[in-house]
């Protein structure tokens, strides 16, 4: 049974990232903000998913669709942590996007590695999976716990130029 008091509260920087009533003008102010990031910042999104139209369908896909979908405000609005398509006893994804250098702390990294393993946990995952082009994050986050199960060669394209794409995941008892 999940707990979902713990889900709700957090060890960390962690807010849950909803609503406080279907006419939160600063929840929709936040959602808007990040939908720009995302097609702006390094790295946050390929060029094929960067235009704001792709964006906002994803983030619609998000908060309001079928799937079992979780997200977390990092900070002060320094980032988003989510767990997406959640399937109890058997995987879920994890997407980290971190804007503020402020939220980027040795302590913090610890804090998403908890957080991903409550989830583990909780929902009885077998695995918890999730990429970045990032090779500096895939390794910190490798360091803190996860494994990298394989590298995408120039699979992530970026303002004209090719990444790889790390692909991790944490395991589970389920």
């Amino acid at each position: 049974m999940v707990n979902w008091e713990k889900l709700k509260n957090p060890d960390g920087p962690f807010t849950p990232f909803v609503p406080n009533s279907p006419t939160d003008i600063e929840f929709w102010h936040k959602v808007t903000r990040f939908e720009s990031m995302v097609s702006k910042k390094y790295l946050f999104a390929s060029d094929d998913c960067r235009d704001l139209k792709t964006v906002q369908g994803i983030m619609k896909m998000y908060l309001l669709g079928g799937a079992c979908n979780i997200f977390y405000e990092v900070g002060d609005f320094g980032g988003l942590v989510g767990f997406t398509n959640i399937k109890e006893g058997d995987k879920a994804t994890m997407i980290v996007k971190v804007w503020s250098k402020r939220v980027f702390t040795k302590d913090n990294v610890r804090s998403f590695m908890e957080l991903a393993r409550t989830y583990v946990d909780e929902f009885k995952l077998r695995r918890l999976s999730m990429d970045t082009a990032h090779r500096k994050f895939a390794r910190l986050d490798e360091t803190a716990g996860m494994t990298i199960e394989g590298v995408m060669k120039k699979d992530f394209k970026w303002g004209g130029r090719y990444y790889d794409r790390y692909l991790l995941a944490l395991y589970g008892e389920g």
